[in-house]
């Protein structure tokens, strides 16, 4: 089984993203590979010119599910987003230090992704690593909100979640990845099922 795991490089105003190197922690987790899975990690690009790459790396790379991390700067605990919404905020510059063009993601999308997993157990998963997790409506109108909308509308049928993580320690950063192989094997578990 394959499982692609996503985070984020640095951006304006978040010099140490935390969601980079919690992916990059899971994708070199040991019990994973224990259990079979391929784990391809990737810490990404807070651009709006680097979603067509994110849209080829899914499509070469067909993963049985998809785990994406950010970071949520003002938030004190986890959130697990229950949907992508076709928005951007046009006054906000990415990495690059370019806005977006359009107030959406794409003319011809729906208004809303949702993810199709239930979220409840995988939110169990994250407290039991010492988080008080939320579900949350609203995944923002930046480069998260972007991501899991463009997953979600290229693989829909693939179990995709998105965590928002707040600005955490070396060991939040190290019990979030924990937390991480679990939700990754806990969406594996589903794809097996569909």
């Amino acid at each position: 089984m394959k499982l692609l795991v996503t985070g984020f490089g640095p951006f304006p105003g978040v010099h140490h993203n935390p969601s980079g190197q919690i992916a990059l922690a899971i994708g070199r987790s040991a019990r994973l590979k224990r259990q079979g899975v391929q784990v391809s990690a990737h810490e990404l690009i807070v651009t709006y010119a680097a979603l067509p790459d994110l849209a080829a790396l899914i499509a070469s790379e067909k993963p049985d599910a998809i785990l994406m991390f950010g970071i949520a700067a003002r938030t004190k605990q986890p959130r697990l987003e229950k949907r992508g919404e076709n928005r951007t905020r046009p006054l906000s510059v990415d990495a690059s230090g370019t806005r977006p063009k359009s107030r959406k993601l794409d003319d011809y999308a729906p208004l809303i992704r949702n993810v199709r997993v239930p979220l409840e157990p995988l939110r169990l998963a994250i407290a039991r690593q010492g988080f008080k997790p939320k579900l949350s409506n609203n995944a923002g109108a930046y480069l998260c909100n972007a991501v899991l909308f463009t997953a979600l509308g290229e693989r829909p049928q693939t179990p995709t979640i998105f965590v928002h993580v707040p600005k955490l320690s070396r060991d939040g950063i190290r019990r979030m990845a924990k937390a991480g192989e679990e939700l990754g094997a806990m969406l594996l578990a589903q794809a097996r099922r569909t």
